[in-house]
């Protein structure tokens, strides 16, 4: 019943947020797809829930969002370490991309997107920043250490990777390739949050991987069709992201094994 109260809070508050997105969306009158409408939905539907879920830890059970995974020893080293991460994976991703399949930020015109100006990339930077991290504040924060408590290490990555997909299979145009690379990239994160730079640097790997494609196409003109997952879904992608979430786990393994080591010793 924990682990189904945790799903609940995770699923309910998010919706809401989106919920509360749409009902503002209209009266904003942003262009579809432009880079105006996504920070806009990223501060109205991810702000209000994140402090939600602080006042509700608080009041609810006595605890600091603090103690969801970021009391770690060095925070900056993690978060250097999520964005430098996520920069590599999104370069390596893009180049296992299928023959004929567009990588994000590609269109038709032969001179390809242009960059937007600074202003326009630090907002962007900002906001993405707010909806990436709210993400793992709930995905990776109390939905994974909650099913940890209760249910062991391999069940929470598992649940909260298998819930972070399904969550964005409410995106535009979400495939089932989406929702697949989605839940394995979930995976990653789970495994980068329980590392030593804790929500920090999950935290740092999701905002960045989320900005790279949304800087790139907010130099092109708005069509509406903006993905706001992050990448290109497609089955090559999920090996790449299996492949990297088995090499986190690896290092994960490894970590634990010498802590328990070192207090052997």
């Amino acid at each position: 019943m924990r682990v189904l109260g945790a799903i609940v809070v995770v699923v309910g508050f998010l919706l809401a947020g989106q919920f509360l997105w749409l009902g503002v969306a209209g009266p904003l009158g942003l262009p579809d797809g432009s880079w105006q409408e996504l920070a806009a939905s990223n501060i109205v539907a991810f702000a209000p829930p994140a402090l939600t879920l602080v006042l509700w830890l608080r009041l609810r059970t006595g605890r600091s969002v603090a103690d969801l995974g970021f009391r770690v020893r060095r925070p900056a080293l993690g978060v250097l370490m999520g964005a430098a991460t996520a920069f590599v994976l999104f370069v390596v991703s893009q180049l296992v991309v299928p023959a004929g399949e567009p990588a994000a930020g590609e269109t038709d015109d032969a001179a390809g997107p242009v960059l937007p100006g600074v202003t326009v990339a630090l907002v962007l930077l900002a906001t993405v920043a707010v909806q990436a991290s709210t993400e793992e504040l709930f995905l990776r924060g109390y939905l994974l250490t909650t099913v940890r408590r209760y249910a062991g290490t391999a069940a929470a990555v598992v649940l909260s990777s298998v819930v972070f997909g399904l969550l964005h299979s409410f995106n535009q145009n979400a495939s089932l390739a989406y929702v697949a690379s989605t839940a394995a990239l979930g995976l990653l994160l789970a495994f980068i949050a329980l590392s030593g730079g804790g929500l920090w640097a999950s935290c740092a790997f999701h905002t960045i991987w989320n900005a790279i494609p949304a800087v790139v196409l907010a130099g092109g003109p708005p069509d509406g069709s903006r993905d706001t997952g992050g990448s290109v879904a497609s089955l090559a992608h999920v090996v790449v992201y299996l492949a990297a979430a088995a090499l986190a786990f690896w290092v994960h393994r490894r970590r634990t094994r010498h802590e328990r080591t070192a207090r052997a010793g």
